[in-house]
This record gives C-alpha cells, structure tokens and sequence, in this order.
C-alpha cells in the first residue's frame, strides 16, 4: 500500500471531490444573493445554501488535511467521516446545480 502522506496524485483526487463541490455551490450562492440585493429582494434561501457551503467546506478540508498530515503512515484508512464528507459534497454539487438551473440569467445581447 502506499502512505497517503506520499501521494499527490491522491491528495488532488480529494482535494477534487471534496473541496471543489462546496466551493463551487458557495460562489453561486454568494452570486444569487448579490443578484437578490441589487434587485432589492431579500436573499432567502441561498444565504442558508451559502451557510451550508461553508460549514461543508470547513468540514472536508478538515478531513483531507487529518488523512494526508495525520492518517496512518502504512495505508489509507477511509471511515465514518470520509463517508459524511463525501455526502456534504454531493449535497453541495446538488445546490450548485440547482442554483445553475433554476436560477438561470439569460445575457442581452446589445
């Protein structure tokens, strides 16, 4: 087996996965709510979808720095936390899809 402390290539596959997703639904969110203020709307929901990117965000980076600063050093042990890290960043990918779709500017062509 290989120690994950020794591989980039695993670290970037994580970082990928369980760090992208929340920082992508969080930029959309934080664009929605700047689009609802200039409008003079409320922010809504995507103050809660941004809170939840950050808490998620917060969370996987946690869990990529304790397995590839603080993992065992003769193999790669995915748990319990992996598991909820990986759920937040599906959930998170889920709202930035969301926020792409339903929340779909068209641009004016002048």
């Amino acid at each position: 087996m290989t120690s994950p402390r020794g591989s980039l290539p695993l670290l970037l596959v994580f970082v990928a996965l369980l760090c992208i997703p929340p920082l992508l639904s969080l930029r959309a969110c934080l664009k929605r709510a700047a689009y609802l203020r200039l409008q003079d709307r409320p922010p809504g929901w995507t103050s809660a979808g941004a809170a939840f990117s950050v808490g998620a965000l917060v969370y996987n980076t946690a869990i990529v720095v304790q397995t590839f600063l603080f993992g065992p050093a003769g193999e790669l042990v995915l748990g319990r936390a992996h598991t909820l890290a990986a759920i937040l960043a599906w959930t998170c990918f889920c709202i930035w899809i969301f926020m792409k779709l339903a929340y779909h500017h068209r641009r004016r062509l002048n």
